[in-house]
């Protein structure tokens, strides 16, 4: 029996490996496309490596779905199964290998969120920030130069004389609230605080209501300062996604966060992810023993109709759950995985039943 689980675990991953280069090249992809169109992508290359650790979370329960769903299916088509169960030997007894390789795949989740993922991160967002500076500097030293902040616009003109004068438009909802005309305006980028500071005297004021100039003013006097953090796509800022699960459990139970909705909904999301590899394979097991002798695609689809039509929909509406403070929390977040439990032992025994 060892040397048939020797056998599985070789074809099991070669098909892995195939997925996995092929899964993360997708959302490579996907990744490139998404900062690309923000920053430049010649800007993106030198940190491919950051993106890895982020597409572990997918690639991996991915990877192992599909490998586990093709290895049986082969198996299968050979009619393996059926000469061992002649020699009195159960499905179940073919699980061993696979429930190990899950659990290591589920040891790697967990070290990829504590460690790989959140270092990777830092790394990104003081690249990012790095680049904003960069790619700010540049707008900014041609004559007419837009800057683009959350709920502010920015145009910038230069003068014959290399002063500069501004524009500075204040939006909601899409629509202008206030727009400030300043002269001889003097700007500096404060790389450790990530932000904009401009600098000027003379200013002239306007403010809108309904997209009518309801008060206009003139001042003029001592320098003032306004300042204006780098956009989300230079600066590169953290969220719950990025932090260690220790961080996240140590900051629920002092209660410093400032969502703890959010806070304890990502927590348990990653928590459940961890358990994904292990229960994708649980449950790819007797798909990859569906449909007939000949047929190869049948359980792929089963599997991936499992994944994206079964248990990331349960993992997204458990976090929707959650976060409109339904509890327990914890039990809430595990329903997907429960799910691909159920599935496994359930299929798997109605399938060494009719062998």
């Amino acid at each position: 029996m060892k040397t048939y689980h020797r056998f599985l675990s070789k074809h099991w991953s070669y098909n892995f490996l195939l997925s996995f280069c092929i899964i993360n090249i997708l959302l490579l992809v996907g990744n490139l496309v998404k900062y690309g169109s923000k920053v430049g992508l010649l800007n993106i290359l030198p940190i491919i490596p950051t993106l890895l650790p982020g597409m572990l979370v997918y690639s991996l329960p991915m990877s192992a779905l599909i490998s586990t769903v093709t290895t049986l299916s082969r198996a299968r088509r050979q009619t393996e199964p059926i000469t061992l169960a002649s020699s009195g030997i159960s499905l179940f007894q073919l699980t061993p290998p696979f429930l190990l390789i899950g659990i290591s795949l589920s040891i790697l989740t967990a070290v990829s969120f504590e460690w790989l993922q959140p270092f990777s991160e830092k790394v990104k967002r003081e690249y990012l920030a790095s680049i904003g500076a960069r790619l700010i500097d540049n707008e900014l030293s041609k004559p007419q130069a837009h800057l683009q902040f959350p709920d502010v616009s920015i145009f910038f003109f230069k003068k014959e004389d290399q002063s500069r004068s501004a524009v500075i438009q204040q939006r909601e909802k899409g629509k202008i609230t206030a727009e400030l005309m300043v002269q001889n305006v003097s700007y500096e980028i404060n790389k450790s605080k990530k932000e904009l500071e401009l600098t000027f005297a003379d200013f002239n004021l306007i403010k809108f209501e309904n997209a009518v100039p309801r008060g206009i003013g003139d001042f003029s006097g001592a320098n003032k300062t306004l300042s204006f953090s780098y956009p989300e796509s230079f600066s590169g800022k953290s969220s719950y996604r990025q932090m260690p699960p220790t961080e996240m459990w140590r900051q629920m139970k002092e209660g410093k966060s400032k969502n703890p909705l959010k806070l304890k909904s990502y927590f348990y999301e990653k928590i459940s992810l961890i358990f994904s590899p292990l229960l994708l394979i649980a449950a790819a097991f007797p798909l990859g023993f569906m449909g007939n002798s000949e047929s190869r695609i049948v359980g792929f689809f089963l599997g991936l109709g499992l994944a994206f039509l079964v248990y990331y929909p349960l993992l997204i509406a458990g976090k929707k759950m959650t976060m409109a403070e339904l509890d327990p929390a914890w039990l809430i977040m595990q329903i997907p995985n429960f799910a691909l439990l159920l599935i496994g032992i359930i299929g798997l025994s109605r399938l060494d039943h009719r062998i």
